[in-house]
């Protein structure tokens, strides 16, 4: 398996998938790491909401520092993540389309009354969308 010229869809799947992997993993040492040199702060936020907007298969994963979870689902879906006791909160998530269909797939990261924070789409074939923030 090549990481710079997949060969077949499935090894372009595998390395989008190994790749995303990758950047959660640095993600949550960031997050840990900025946890670490921060103090807490008393007016924060303390949920948010990832979504997933997308009328077919789609699977991915997220993490808030302290959990990296593999999600799949049919359809639109959202998740509330929760802060534990840290200064700086660190989310990130991705979504992959599991199908070559040109329909868009968009995630985002929202506060609990549904403003969105970030967000990224991909209209791509097997297209892969992510967003990550730092929320303090």
């Amino acid at each position: 398996m090549s990481f710079l010229k997949p060969q077949s869809k499935e090894e372009f799947k595998r390395s989008a998938i190994i790749g995303t992997a990758l950047l959660l993993i640095i993600c949550v040492a960031l997050g840990l790491f900025v946890n670490a040199a921060l103090s807490a702060n008393d007016d924060r936020t303390d949920q948010v909401k990832v979504v997933v907007n997308y009328s077919g298969s789609w699977s991915g994963a997220y993490t808030d520092v302290e959990t990296l979870q593999s999600w799949s689902h049919d359809g639109s879906y959202s998740i509330v993540l929760e802060r534990s006791d840290m200064a700086m909160w660190i989310v990130s998530a991705n979504a992959q389309k599991d199908d070559d269909s040109g329909a868009m797939l968009t995630i985002s990261i929202q506060d609990m009354d549904g403003h969105v924070l970030k967000t990224a789409s991909t209209s791509t074939a097997y297209g892969v969308a992510q967003v990550a923030m730092g929320i303090e």
